[in-house]
């Protein structure tokens, strides 16, 4: 029971609470401690993105081989013949199409039935002709070859006649690797199956055993309205095709309308009465935007490495504690703890090994000796002169369209080359391989998002802290609770001293 101030008149929440300020400032000092071990390690977390965002872009873009290679493609005539993509040489491609490939399809003469019939109903109460009936569970059991395949495929579909219905039969069928499409009319109650390959070759068979086809197969497409062959073969009712086309008075099939053609893909979409003239060339506009997009994002991260080992240290703006924030506005909260988190980074030695790290991957000549290019520079990519920009690199977007037309393999070399020597290495490979050293350098010390305390520096730190600042809340309290007993004692005193004076002064009356 605490007692506080009814005999004393002292106002003893107040004394007890001033006293507990001088016990506390160690815990504060904790807190602090604390708060800045979490900005510390926010701080690397950043650089880390920022870091890891630059290796993905990095392995994106200019690591690969392809961005060098990249075309613009002209074409006549679009309708007929679309094109994309090619090789790393230019190409002309002068197209005539004749015959475009096309898939098979199989329609039945319609379901036999005995009157109307409902999608929905279960195959066991369908009015099959000649009294056919399906009461037991089967399967659908085809030999399937595709369009170019060099063997046949078995497939099996696995009916309950008590649970399956027309409708679910095809949605079966459709989701098989029977490789076509089913649709069913109402109106002619036919069922059309569509191959999904185009091309010529395309087979559909009941499968058979010894020459034996599967029965219950056999029966349930009779009644579909198919007529199976002897060998349980389905006969198409339109053959597929291959395409046929001519490229440069070259004569070529394909099961497919969608080909390759010295690195171009065409897709054949008409045929054409005239040749279709496709061509590419280097896309250097575009090349060089991924290249510059490159260059920023690299002056980015160096910006915000730079700008952290070398912000400013205020030691005399401590973490604010949650006391000294009531007496503040938002702002000046604001502006108080941008000064104390400032600088908690500086002359870090894991960033400023990664900056030495990339500046030299930037500079280092490549060495090969099948490329016209052995440095940045050679292509217009070269340091800032201003020493203040810290390693900024500038690009010449005249220097680099020039170096990608007379030697765009030897451009792509020099970010992409690969070696078992760092020298031999391309720019690219350099900065993804010390990008993830410094990574992973930060990590030990700040871990990630997805990282617990005990696994890095910082956090084990925490951990100890939050340890210490436990033992300190218990002790605090002990030292509260004393403080109380020792006021309340002291109120009971002066009650009791009262009680007595005011006996004595009744006594001293009354004579």
């Amino acid at each position: 029971m605490r007692i506080s101030g009814f005999a004393s008149g002292m106002d003893i929440n107040q004394l007890v609470g001033d006293m507990m300020k001088a016990q506390r400032i160690p815990l504060d000092k904790m807190a602090s401690k604390k708060k800045v071990y979490e900005w510390q390690r926010d701080q690397y977390r950043e650089i880390n993105k920022t870091l890891e965002d630059l290796r993905k872009l990095t392995f994106d873009t200019v690591g690969m081989q392809g961005t060098f290679s990249a075309k613009k493609v002209s074409n006549s005539n679009d309708k007929a013949v679309s094109a994309s993509g090619g090789g790393t040489a230019n190409v002309s491609l002068d197209v005539e199409v004749s015959q475009l490939a096309s898939a098979s399809t199989w329609k039945s003469s319609g379901i036999k039935v005995d009157g109307a019939i409902d999608s929905k109903t279960k195959l066991k109460d369908v009015p099959f002709s000649d009294g056919v009936k399906f009461d037991n569970e089967f399967s659908l059991k085809f030999q399937v070859k595709k369009p170019g395949a060099s063997k046949e495929e078995e497939v099996e579909i696995k009916i309950n006649p008590n649970t399956d219905t027309l409708e679910s039969v095809i949605e079966k069928i459709n989701g098989s690797n029977l490789g076509v499409t089913a649709v069913y009319s109402s109106t002619s109650k036919q069922l059309a199956l569509t191959s999904k390959d185009t091309g010529a070759g395309g087979e559909i068979a009941i499968k058979s055993d010894a020459g034996v086809v599967d029965s219950k197969t056999n029966e349930f497409f009779k009644v579909l309205g198919f007529s199976p062959d002897g060998n349980g073969k389905l006969t198409p009712t339109t053959a597929g095709e291959d395409a046929k086309f001519k490229v440069n008075g070259v004569e070529f099939t394909s099961h497919s309308n969608q080909v390759k053609v010295s690195g171009v893909d065409l897709t054949l979409k008409e045929t054409t009465t005239a040749p279709v003239r496709i061509s590419t060339e280097s896309d250097v506009d575009g090349i060089i935007k991924t290249v510059e997009k490159w260059v920023n994002a690299y002056n980015d991260a160096i910006k915000k490495m730079n700008d952290e080992v070398r912000e400013k240290r205020y030691r005399d703006f401590q973490p604010l504690t949650e006391e000294q924030k009531k007496d503040m506005s938002e702002k000046q909260i604001e502006l108080w703890e941008e000064k104390a988190s400032s600088g908690l980074l500086r002359n870090d030695s894991s960033i400023n090994s990664g900056l030495t790290k990339m500046r030299h991957d930037m500079s280092n000549m490549l060495q090969s000796t099948d490329s016209a290019y052995k440095t940045l520079k050679d292509i217009g990519i070269d340091f800032s002169k201003s020493y203040t920009e810290n390693g900024k690199l500038v690009l010449d977007k005249t220097k680099l369209e020039e170096a990608l037309k007379a030697d765009p393999s030897s451009v792509a070399k020099l970010f992409t080359a690969d070696g078992k020597t760092e020298g031999e290495k391309g720019i690219a490979k350099r900065i993804i391989s010390s990008t993830q050293e410094t990574i992973n350098s930060i990590e030990k010390k700040a871990g990630k998002t997805t990282s617990v305390n005990h696994q890095f520096e910082i956090g084990r730190g925490l951990n100890d802290l939050d340890k210490q600042m436990k033992r300190m809340q218990d002790k605090l309290k002990v030292v509260e609770n004393r403080y109380w007993k020792q006021f309340t004692a002291m109120e009971k005193a002066i009650d009791r001293a009262n009680q007595q004076s005011s006996y004595l002064m009744q006594q001293f009356g009354g004579m």
